[in-house]
């Protein structure tokens, strides 16, 4: 029931299914979240085995050719390594970038087989610690900004290490998310960036940089959130993300394209629905150009 009504909405929103996988006598997977008064996430339970049982390589070759021809491949960490690995592998052949999006504290650690063909992950502290040291037996509210610090210089100095290690493994940039205090875009110093960049030129620099001995320092620029009026995170990550590729894609720049993503994040935290059902280009441009004004390097 619950897949018959995702299909029939995604059907009339004109969106394409052809790579939906629908399997009879099988449930759709499901999240069930609990959030606090503050509209922060308190607990949650995840039914998502049939991904990795259904998501299968096989699956993925069926569109090699899509992969192939996209600007850029999105994988997030609910498949399988198997079939991160196939995706990549597919991304690989045709030079085609891509994005990881961790998904969970526990998930988080399933790209340790692709760090190399990663341009960017956007990992949370917590996240970015279980990538870091390919473990996630720790708490996973060890590194969470309420805990550590309200200022996103401290919080950088006790995750240096972590994201210099993820970073030496062949990532080319982290887009670290810190919920309140905003995102922070992490690289290697072998790249000069003015972040005016388009997608076609981090890519280019992708390939150059793979071939380039690893330096020791790390760059980063801080990108502030919007003040917001918390109703409830959930899908606040998801909607960010898919902000900043929507502009990278539309050939935008790589600076502007993540402040247009915390624009959009922004009216994510501040509606009931897990994506807003309604979104102004005028007020989120606006709202990004507010963000990049104010971004700066650590």
């Amino acid at each position: 029931m619950a897949g018959d009504l995702l299909i029939a909405h995604w059907r009339s929103m004109g969106l394409r299914i052809d790579g939906i996988c629908r399997v009879s006598d099988v449930s759709t997977p499901v999240v069930s979240a609990v959030f606090d008064e503050n509209g922060e996430l308190a607990g949650a339970v995840a039914d998502t085995h049939s991904f990795e049982k259904h998501l299968t390589p096989e699956w993925i070759s069926r569109f090699q050719s899509q992969i192939k021809s996209a600007s850029l491949v999105v994988l997030d960490a609910n498949l399988s390594e198997v079939a991160l690995q196939a995706a990549c592998e597919l991304a690989k052949e045709a030079r085609v970038p891509v994005w990881f999006e961790p998904v969970s504290f526990s998930k988080s650690v399933r790209h340790s087989s692709i760090s190399s063909h990663l341009m960017f992950v956007s990992p949370n502290e917590a996240e970015l610690v279980a990538m870091s040291e390919g473990t996630c037996c720790k708490l996973e509210n060890t590194f969470s900004s309420q805990n550590c610090s309200n200022n996103v210089q401290s919080i950088l100095s006790i995750l240096e290490v972590h994201i210099q290690k993820l970073l030496d493994d062949g990532i080319m940039f982290i887009v670290l998310t810190l919920g309140a205090l905003g995102v922070v875009l992490c690289w290697h110093g072998t790249q000069t960036l003015s972040g005016n960049e388009k997608l076609s030129e981090l890519k280019g620099n992708h390939i150059q940089t793979l071939n380039k001995p690893i330096p020791s320092n790390v760059c980063y620029v801080h990108f502030p959130a919007l003040p917001a009026s918390v109703v409830s995170v959930s899908g606040a990550g998801d909607c960010f993300v898919a902000g900043v590729l929507a502009t990278l894609c539309g050939h935008r720049g790589l600076y502007e394209s993540i402040a247009f993503g915390i624009a959009v994040a922004r009216h994510a935290v501040q509606s009931e629905m897990n994506v807003p059902t309604s979104l102004c280009r005028v007020q989120l441009t606006a709202n990004a150009q507010e963000v990049l004004s104010s971004a700066r390097h650590l």
